[in-house]
């Protein structure tokens, strides 16, 4: 069985969203939905210990899926691979040392599967990265879908405060373990929103990279860490840092 977990704070796109996975989802599912939690991580790691299910799926509520019996989909990929503790639909092949978000890397290590909405109004389909297959390993994941195999044994980092990086580090977390993280590109998703990057986004981001400094760089799929990436990433992190600023000036 598959249990999943809403870290919700709005009412209305949760319940749109429940009727969708309702509608959609294929297989039979528990569903723990999260409110008023003080981070994204302590709402996680709560809803990932009371869940009973082999795999527990940790999703945004701004989303709906557009494949059908998408649960069964999700377990075949687990089930094909004893060794694949992480899945989502968005990810990148390389991490770099240098503080960095999962998209701050080469076009050919981003892969990502999602019917993503825009500022303007219009909505992008976003397909890339799936030449090889319908899964492909990455180094990292983004967190609008992370669907996590509990044999892992892997967890939510309490001191992680805020509602980002969590992620990032379960990922690393996950991989640490032993065990795989990979994208899909066969379960679809319509999400509403960008997300919202802040000095607390920052944060998170320099303490996991502290963290796990021991194991970066990461390559996999096949890709490879470069200088040349690492050089750029440390022109995008100055590039973060002066937005976020000037966002907070």
């Amino acid at each position: 069985m598959l249990s999943i977990v809403i870290c919700s704070k709005n009412k209305e796109l949760c319940d749109q969203l429940v009727a969708n996975i309702n509608q959609t989802i294929g297989i039979p599912f528990e569903l723990d939905i999260i409110t008023g939690a003080e981070s994204i991580s302590q709402a996680y790691e709560s809803g990932l210990k009371k869940s009973s299910g082999e795999f527990c799926l940790f999703l945004h509520e701004d989303v709906l899926f557009h494949t059908q019996d998408w649960g069964k989909t999700l377990l075949d990929h687990f089930n094909s691979d004893p060794f694949l503790g992480l899945i989502s639909v968005a990810g990148s092949k390389t991490h770099t040392i240098v503080p960095s978000a999962w998209w701050d890397c080469l076009e050919n290590d981003k892969l990502i599967r999602i019917l993503q909405h825009k500022p303007g109004g219009q909505t992008e389909d976003q397909n890339q990265g799936f030449e090889a297959g319908k899964l492909v390993e990455v180094a990292v994941i983004d967190g609008v879908f992370m669907a996590l195999r509990k044999k892992t044994e892997s967890h939510f980092d309490q001191t992680l405060t805020g509602f980002h990086g969590y992620d990032l580090d379960l990922s690393l977390a996950v991989q640490e373990k032993g065990y795989k993280v990979a994208v899909i590109q066969d379960v679809l998703l319509e999400h509403f929103s960008l997300g919202n990057l802040h000095l607390g986004w920052l944060t998170a981001l320099l303490h996991v990279h502290r963290k796990y400094k021991h194991v970066l760089p990461l390559a996999r799929g096949g890709a490879e860490s470069s200088l040349l990436q690492e050089i750029r990433n440390i022109s995008q992190l100055f590039k973060h840092y002066v937005n976020l600023v000037r966002k907070n000036s």
